[in-house]
């Protein structure tokens, strides 16, 4: 028996003597780290989730600044577009040597990256010209979502973004 009145495993290894942890100090450890996982799990997946609808919105932020940069660039029209059905966005622009239309960069299905589906009102586009103003009839409303938490982005007649 130990001071405390537990009874301690002792065991030869080596020549010295090494202790080790009862049983009951094992299951309270244990019991602990199982209760401080339950509470942090579910704040976890709640903050992981609130972190993807902010970074949806950003990457379309992001996407609207280079729609505009890009028009200057080349000198002519670039668009934005938003495809709610599939929750894709991607810019659309003329080519540098000329002739046809350019995808800039890739398509991105926020759906697949960031697990978001998002609502566009009134319209699936924003056109940049090649001084880089856009011209919309109204603001546009970006509605992001996951597990009930919201995001808006509104992009106003001129093409500035707003959160």
């Amino acid at each position: 028996m130990s001071p405390d009145g537990l009874a301690r495993v002792s065991f030869l290894v080596g020549g010295s003597l090494k202790r080790g942890f009862t049983l009951l100090e094992i299951l309270t450890a244990l019991v602990i780290a199982g209760v401080v996982m339950a509470l942090a799990v579910p704040r976890f997946r709640e903050m992981m989730t609130h972190e993807n609808v902010r970074q949806a919105r950003a990457n379309v932020t992001v996407r609207l600044a280079s729609a505009r940069s890009i028009a200057v660039q080349r000198g002519c029209e670039a668009v934005l577009h938003f495809d709610q059905t599939s929750s894709r966005v991607w810019v659309t622009t003329c080519r540098p040597e000329g002739g046809g239309k350019d995808t800039l960069g890739m398509i991105e299905n926020l759906s697949s990256r960031f697990g978001v589906v998002f609502v566009s009102t009134p319209a699936d586009s924003i056109l940049f010209t090649p001084q880089g103003i856009a011209f919309a009839a109204a603001y546009i409303t970006l509605t992001f979502s996951k597990d009930g938490y919201d995001a808006v982005l509104e992009i106003t007649p001129l093409g500035r973004a707003k959160w």
